[in-house]
């Protein structure tokens, strides 16, 4: 049959209509944007902050008495952000697109304060702390916090929330301290006070990966408001006090009710933070706002207060198509999230019209951007052994042509692959990438009569049960809608039905996270530091059981099967080993299981970003996804954004 015929003809129309599409930019070589001190800034520069400034709005709150002067509000030694193209401007409200509170990772990775970053030339920087130490022999990392840092309500910030922070993931009723950074040679580590600003985290053995871990993934907060939280927990308050603010809140549990209070941006707004805006209306609202944070504690290199916008609003907009017109429409200020490259012809189209740009960025380092995850705990026994089996995911795979899926959907500019770890990374394998990643539905087709699936009424296969071979692939706010249907095509010469859910993201969450209940979910994979982050094969998208065993230390969940429990250890001792090589070595086995096993089936990675931004910003500086550590950053530097107009 002939597949994508009409797409075909409408991208040729367009490509001609728009010439050639723009090449996405090299890395740029920025300056160093962040300074963890003005005397540092000075040092660096010859130039002295010598007094600080405020938005307008504040100053008319200083003047009437409410709100005390800026240096008044700053710590003692604010961190400096110097702007590539100029000094801002205060003023205006900042607009951007998201899928309600299931899509909270967008908010977190633009507005969220890292603990630690990887600057221009790599190295770890503090940010939240003006400074660490690596103590004992690389088991011992002290941190030394901002002495008069405060919270968005004004309450001081100290290592006293830090260890608040860490006491809730210790606690078996909350989080049970599973996220692998923290566990070293089976054992968690030991957090002591030092003082009011200073703390320390202790190792069993040398753990060399732990702050590259912190930087990454951005889960690593080590800081909550104990001001405010502590009246939740059992632990700072007492339980009959705990007990009747449950049951005023229509709450039966308070570890659910505190995690709700401290979850931000998903599921409260009240709860502070140091973000440059904290919000001001429910995550469920039609527009989610946050204002403009009085106590931010960084400033520009002319020591004005950051940020320069006064507002920053996420309209919930859950339909791809509405958020699209909204762009053309010039109702959008920036949105780098939810754009994809099959969004770029017609955003090129409208772009004079809606006064925006489109910048396209090289690719971030993803080795599937678009990946297909079998649900290996399927709930169906049936079910489960036939998508457990490797030899059906291999003729799953060589039954997509994935070349034409990229031609398509990404203007040729992805590369075909297989889910591997990326390119840009120390553990790519030419190999794997390529491992059954061929389009051959005559190899298919043998594979699937050789297992036993054979074809029934109206050409379908079957299970081994005698039910038609169906599959529902869940994909999350229909973000792979197109590329699923593609595959439908694919898969249906074969004999193989696919159908298509597109939930909410807090649904799809639930879905796979939460019940379990999928046959096939639709996300990515393949990061360029698997050393660094947890990843296959324990992750929800495919394991949700054995991933929840692995959290809980076998707790919960269900018991993975032993040769995915080398697998974890084997992780578990690349993140312990001091050097590139010594890594690469333990990889060898974990990519030789993952081409024996094809857990992941990937179509096409290495995919190019694109952002769309208004032409009345200034300080738009595209930022790559870090090539190696990928979630490090969002691709701007929102706190320096300001309207020219």
């Amino acid at each position: 049959m002939a597949k994508g015929t009409f797409v075909w003809v409408l991208c040729a129309l367009l490509l001609l209509a728009l010439g050639s599409v723009v090449p996405a930019q090299d890395n740029v070589s920025y300056e160093q944007v962040q300074f963890k001190t003005a005397a540092e800034f000075a040092e660096a520069t010859g130039e002295e902050i010598t007094s600080y400034q405020e938005a307008p709005q504040l100053a008319d709150l200083v003047a009437q008495g409410a709100l005390v002067p800026v240096a008044e509000r700053l710590p003692r030694e604010p961190a400096v952000m110097r702007p590539l193209d100029e000094i801002g401007t205060y003023g205006g409200t900042f607009r951007r697109a998201w899928r309600g509170p299931g899509d909270h990772w967008g908010i977190r990775q633009e507005l969220r304060e890292q603990w630690v970053y990887v600057d221009i030339n790599g190295e770890i920087q503090p940010n939240v702390p003006k400074a660490y130490e690596i103590t004992n022999d690389g088991r011992t990392f002290v941190f030394h916090m901002r002495e008069g840092m405060r919270w968005s309500d004004g309450e001081p910030v100290t290592a006293h929330d830090s260890i608040f922070w860490w006491d809730m993931k210790l606690d078996e009723d909350m989080y049970h301290v599973h996220r692998q950074e923290f566990i070293v040679d089976g054992e968690k580590p030991v957090v002591e006070l030092i003082d009011d600003y200073s703390w320390s985290i202790t190792f069993s053995s040398p753990h060399p990966t732990f702050l590259e871990a912190v930087a990454m993934e951005g889960r690593g907060d080590f800081l909550a408001p104990s001001h405010y939280l502590a009246q939740f927990y059992p632990k700072y308050t007492p339980l009959e006090e705990v007990q009747q603010r449950v049951e005023e809140a229509g709450y039966t549990d308070w570890s659910r009710l505190l995690n709700d209070k401290y979850q931000i941006p998903q599921t409260t707004h009240e709860r502070p933070v140091i973000w440059a805006w904290y919000p001001i209306n429910h995550p469920s609202s039609e527009a989610y706002t946050f204002e403009r944070n009085p106590y931010y504690w960084k400033v520009d290199s002319a020591g004005n207060q950051l940020p320069y916008i006064n507002r920053y609003v996420n309209e919930n907009v859950t339909d791809p198509e509405l958020m699209l017109m909204k762009i053309m429409a010039g109702d959008i200020t920036l949105q780098a999230r939810h754009v994809g490259l099959a969004d770029y012809p017609v955003l090129m189209q409208n772009a004079e019209r809606g006064n925006y740009s489109v910048i396209t960025m090289t690719p971030d380092a993803t080795g599937a951007n678009f990946a297909l995850h079998f649900n290996l705990n399927h709930k169906d026994p049936v079910k489960r052994d036939v998508f457990s089996s490797p030899r059906f995911k291999q003729a799953m795979s060589v039954a997509i042509d994935r070349e034409e899926i990229n031609e398509l959907l990404y203007l040729g500019l992805g590369t075909p692959q297989q889910a591997v770890f990326s390119q840009s990374g120390f553990f790519w394998d030419e190999d794997w990438a390529k491992h059954y990643a061929q389009y051959d539905p005559e190899l298919a087709n043998e594979i699937l009569d050789e297992i036993g699936l054979t074809r029934g009424p109206g050409g379908i296969r079957q299970f081994p049960d005698g039910r038609p071979l169906e599959i529902y692939a869940e994909n999350s706010d229909g973000n792979d809608a197109e590329g699923l249907e593609l595959i439908a095509a694919y898969w249906g010469d074969v004999g193989v039905r696919l159908h298509i859910n597109t939930p909410e993201r807090s649904l799809f969450y639930e879905r796979v996270q939460g019940s379990g209940e999928f046959d096939l979910s639709i996300w990515s994979w393949g990061f360029s530091r698997p050393d660094i982050r947890e990843t296959m094969p324990v992750v929800w998208q495919h394991a949700p059981f054995w991933q929840k065993w692995f959290e809980t230390t076998g707790a919960e969940g269900e018991e993975p099967p032993a040769e995915v429990q080398r697998i974890h250890g084997l992780l578990s001792q690349a993140r312990s080993a001091f050097t590139i090589q010594e890594r690469q070595e333990i990889f060898e086995e974990v990519i030789q299981f993952h081409k024996d096993n094809m857990y992941v089936i990937g179509i096409v990675g290495e995919l190019p970003a694109l952002m769309v931004a208004s032409d009345e910003l200034g300080n738009v500086m595209p930022l790559t996804r870090d090539r190696i550590y990928n979630e490090s950053r969002a691709m701007y530097i929102p706190q320096l954004l300001f309207f020219r107009n």
